[in-house]
């Protein structure tokens, strides 16, 4: 319980803090519990010329097809606000059958861009997803990266952990059921993953500069 009680304390603080972004290559020092951190790194290749274009590739890593698809429509969501053109996941999708195309092949992917040309790709890898239940708690979180690549050569990535928690403590026999209430309306929610996910690319794309 005590365990449950320090982590619900320290989950809670981090929500409220403020997020800082540092370099891929920079190791925070005394990085506090209050702050969300995200990891980004802009490639001197981004400004050579910057991209007009972006093709919104498959989401990678373990995860459902539901969370996959979430995080692929974010990502478009929110790259149309720092890019010129973006291509949504539909119209990839439409593009890959008619092309009859595989895009795990490299030189499919080629023949994507330059069908479309639109030869920048943005992906999402889902590093870790899931959820923590006590009863008296509950948390979502997620680890995700976005990767930005034109022939291959590295333009921008960025990473964030984020999560989302309720509960609470149960210091007295009526705050007990609200606790748990609290934790197992977050538990059975379908939709606060999805919004958990739009929060984490927001944040992520947020430092991608801005070349609209």
């Amino acid at each position: 319980m005590k365990a449950v009680a320090i982590v619900l304390i320290l989950a809670t603080l981090a929500a409220c803090g403020p997020t800082r972004y540092n370099e891929y290559r920079a190791q925070p020092q005394n990085q506090s519990f209050l702050e969300r951190s995200v990891a980004r790194h802009v490639g001197r290749d981004f400004y050579r010329p910057t991209p007009s274009c972006a093709i919104v590739m498959p989401a990678a890593g373990v995860a459902s097809p539901a969370l996959r698809h979430a995080t692929e429509a974010a990502l478009y969501r929110h790259l149309v606000t720092k890019i010129p053109k973006v291509v949504s996941p539909r119209d990839r999708q439409q593009t890959v059958r008619r092309l009859a195309i595989d895009l795990k092949h490299e030189a499919d992917r080629t023949h994507l861009t330059r069908h479309l040309r639109c030869p920048v790709l943005v992906e999402a890898k889902i590093w870790r997803s899931g959820e923590d239940f006590a009863l008296i708690w509950s948390r979502k979180n997620l680890d995700l990266e976005i990767v930005m690549l034109r022939e291959d050569r590295l333009l921008w990535k960025g990473r964030h952990e984020a999560g989302r928690s309720d509960g609470g403590l149960p210091l007295s026999p009526l705050s007990a059921p609200i606790a748990v209430a609290r934790a197992s309306r977050l538990h059975g929610d379908s939709d606060a993953m999805v919004s958990l996910v739009d929060d984490t690319v927001r944040r992520i794309v947020a430092s991608l500069p801005d070349v609209r």
